[in-house]
């Protein structure tokens, strides 16, 4: 342990006294992607600054003036765990109501350590979001098409009601008539 210490202290001793930039944090394991250093090395940010969208800005913590890098965090799923537990009835409920539960839902997945739960959280309520407006775009256009087959309906019974066939009849065995004649 005295050994890890040491070579810690060698290490920061390396890189200087680097002040946390005004609105950043250390990262303490809050984010894990990687972002280029100076040296052309990929190294995990020292510094991040939650965006609050689901997006994080990140140091490398190197240099005194480097390049910002904004990524959108994920979630790794344990895909090597033997069985996911369902999602319970409640959370799904605060995670798809209106704007009351799901805050709450969201301040809760905001304070913890885990920054990307609240990333997910997001991500799934946007594309929850998306999805009912696409389902109320498709519900209001089949009523359109219900309502547009009914008329042609109607037109098509009007017009053999009012024997139009029969009164074009000079017509039949001309459907290839040209556009314009």
């Amino acid at each position: 342990m005295a050994q890890c210490d040491k070579w810690i202290a060698t290490l920061e001793h390396r890189l200087g006294n680097i002040e946390v930039p005004p609105g950043f944090q250390s990262n303490n394991g809050h984010v894990n992607c990687m972002v280029p250093s100076e040296e052309g090395l990929q190294v995990v940010p020292q510094y991040v600054c939650r965006l609050g969208n689901g997006k994080v800005e990140m140091l490398a913590g190197r240099e005194a003036e480097e390049l910002v890098y904004v990524a959108q965090l994920y979630l790794t799923p344990d895909y090597l765990s033997p069985s996911a537990k369902p999602m319970p009835p409640w959370f799904l409920q605060l995670l798809c109501r209106p704007a009351a539960g799901f805050n709450v839902l969201m301040s809760a997945s905001y304070a913890l350590d885990q920054w990307a739960v609240h990333a997910e959280v997001l991500c799934y309520r946007e594309n929850d979001e998306e999805r009912r407006v696409i389902e109320t775009k498709v519900a209001e256009l089949t009523a359109r098409l219900a309502v547009l087959q009914e008329r042609l309906d109607n037109g098509r019974a009007c017009l053999e009601a009012s024997e139009v066939p029969h009164m074009l009849q000079n017509l039949e065995g001309h459907t290839d008539i040209p556009r314009g004649a």
